[in-house]
């Protein structure tokens, strides 16, 4: 058994113009539509991109409380001759850590999101081409 195989990498890409797309927004996606950033055609989300996306939404909301949780927590816990290095290095490195915990618990919860706003839009964006992903 190998610890840490090969990592895999999903790339997502836009079916008009075929440049690369990051799906992120501030605000989770509520429909299986997007539009490209480059071309500004729309175009329709699979299951696994609408996941993809609420899954960095979800982390990237979770960065800011378990920063200031941490910090906090490292203020109350350690002694004043290790603070400096503890909040220096300590916190990004433990808020990093679990951001990648709170991803792949609630892959789950993208999952079952992403079904839902497939099921929710329906028919109203059939006519669109699907993005195209790319796992390498």
């Amino acid at each position: 058994m190998q610890l840490g195989g090969p990592t895999r990498t999903t790339k997502y890409y836009c079916p008009h113009c075929r440049k690369s797309q990051w799906l992120f927004s501030l605000k989770p996606v509520a429909t299986d539509r997007w539009t490209c950033t480059k071309c500004d055609q729309p175009f329709r989300l699979d299951m696994k991109a609408i996941a993809h996306s609420w899954l960095n939404t979800i982390t990237f909301w979770s960065l800011f409380p378990l920063a200031l949780l941490l910090t906090v927590f490292f203020i109350v816990f350690v002694k004043a001759d290790k603070m400096i290095w503890a909040l220096l290095v300590g916190v990004p490195v433990f808020t990093i850590g679990l951001a990648i915990l709170v991803y792949v618990c609630c892959i789950p919860i993208g999952l079952v999101v992403a079904s839902r706003v497939q099921g929710k839009s329906g028919s109203k964006s059939k006519a669109l081409k699907t993005v195209l992903r790319e796992v390498s």
